[in-house]
């Protein structure tokens, strides 16, 4: 039996694609820190500075996802714990709900990651 070529659709289908323009770099604040441009994890980094905040009470500020949102401001180096807590559902049941809090350690990084020092 002959081998089968492949023909030259899969050599354009192994090329990796390259973009033509880089991103532009975010801005930074003057210890080299990335500043915040987005809007949502700017909401949610605020309410962390304040004061350590329930998964219920980041819906309102973060939108539909705010796991996620932390993952992003995780991701840029900041220490943001959750601790587990029971209560009592709307029903009067009972459940755990989840409350992050902003390590004091990462307190000086994300005042500066806001741009205000």
């Amino acid at each position: 039996m002959k081998p089968r070529k492949l023909g030259r659709w899969h050599k354009m289908n192994t090329k990796k694609a390259t973009p033509k323009n880089e991103a532009a770099p975010s801005p930074k604040a003057k210890n080299n820190i990335n500043i915040i441009s987005c809007p949502r994890q700017k909401r949610v980094l605020i309410r962390l500075i304040k004061a350590s905040t329930t998964v219920r009470e980041l819906l309102g500020v973060a939108g539909n996802n705010p796991a996620e949102t932390i993952r992003q401001l995780r991701n840029r180096g900041l220490f943001i714990s959750l601790s587990w807590h029971k209560g009592r559902d709307q029903d009067g049941k009972p459940c755990r709900y989840g409350e992050y809090c902003l390590d004091t350690g990462s307190l000086t990084k994300a005042k500066a990651m806001l741009g205000s020092d």
